[in-house]
């Protein structure tokens, strides 16, 4: 197994590795060159996908490290039996803070909070836009073959919580019993009737009687 975890931090290496060289091809700028008295850059094929900015690119190389660093205590733990005890979730700790804060006491103003980064979510987002990275995904897509990755994967569920984020975004098929199951569907609701109105009841008004002598007129002369 600790092979498979150092392979397993190599998949990350090379990712960040990938970064790093598309990083300084950006800071570098297009190629000029001097043919006689004339300048030509070279041209820069456009992107199809949507450009990411540079500090998500400095998160995702942030949430690397912490990935191979969460992930070999994880299996060093596991195969020493001292995994420590889940953690409450959100709900559960939430609840926690709102039973210890007193009904009733003033909240002090909090202050503006900065724009929050956030990774892209679309499959294989990764290799979209590095194509230096799909030796990163093919290593991580053989890891993924071998036989002990199922079982360990089963012992120690909170690891798919570590390795889902990867393989999605390197577009690898996890191994079996390891996705996600799909999300039930909430039906839609569905909007109430609107009442039928009855029909506008016919509203009779006297005929003037300037137009009731017209018409006696030129019935008489018809």
């Amino acid at each position: 197994m600790q092979s498979a975890t150092e392979r397993f931090t190599l998949v990350l290496r090379l990712v960040q590795r990938a970064v790093a060289g598309y990083l300084a091809r950006q800071a570098r700028g297009p190629l000029v060159v001097l043919l006689g008295t004339r300048y030509f850059t070279e041209a820069v094929a456009p992107s199809p996908h949507r450009p990411i900015p540079v500090p998500v690119w400095n998160l995702l190389v942030a949430r690397l490290d912490r990935l191979a660093t969460r992930f070999t205590r994880l299996v060093q733990r596991w195969e020493s039996g001292t995994l420590p005890k889940l953690r409450p979730g959100r709900a559960g700790r939430r609840a926690g803070r709102s039973e210890g804060r007193r009904a009733g006491e003033p909240t002090e103003p909090q202050p503006a909070r900065p724009p929050i980064l956030r990774l892209p979510r679309e499959r294989g987002w990764i290799n979209k836009r590095l194509p230096e990275a799909g030796n990163a995904g093919g290593l991580l897509h053989a890891l993924m073959q071998w036989p002990e990755w199922p079982q360990f994967l089963a012992e120690v569920p909170r690891a798919l919580r570590l390795i889902r984020p990867i393989c999605h975004a390197l577009a690898t098929d996890l191994p079996p019993g390891a996705a996600l199951p799909p999300r039930p569907r909430t039906p839609r609701r569905k909007r109430p009737a609107a009442p039928s109105l009855p029909p506008p009841s016919p509203t009779w008004r006297p005929i003037a009687p300037n137009i009731l002598a017209a018409a006696k007129a030129w019935k008489k002369t018809g």
